[in-house]
């Protein structure tokens, strides 16, 4: 609802459950982070790679600097592949106070289509 804003709530709760049902059978291929725990602990995320798979990779050293240089890399390659000369920050891949704020109006959107869907799935 923030990255797409013309699709309606009852369509993105359809496409976020046929995407995770698509994907739950090969849920011991994969490790799941949050968003939040990406852009802030990816270390330990790595760190759970590295305990499922028996991989060496090294872990993320979060820091300012080092968050600083990827997310100026998450920016030119949002804006490459995307082929904008500015960020926009309703789809960028990190972090957006935007994002947030549009993000609180979409909860509010997604909680009435959950109690609409209730009531006709009852």
């Amino acid at each position: 609802l923030v990255r797409e804003p013309h699709i309606s709530a009852e369509q993105a709760l359809k496409d976020y459950i046929r995407f995770y049902r698509t994907v739950v059978p090969y849920r011991d291929k994969f490790v799941v982070g949050r968003f939040e725990e990406v852009t802030t602990k990816f270390g330990k995320v790595i760190r759970r790679v590295n305990a499922r798979f028996g991989t060496n990779f090294k872990p993320f050293e979060h820091t300012e600097e080092n968050l600083q240089k990827v997310f100026q890399i998450v920016e030119e390659m949002h804006k490459e592949a995307q082929g904008l000369r500015e960020v926009k920050e309703e789809a960028v891949g990190r972090p957006s106070a935007k994002r947030e704020m549009l993000k609180k109006k979409a909860e509010t959107k997604l909680e009435t289509a959950k109690a609409k869907n209730a009531v006709i799935g009852s």
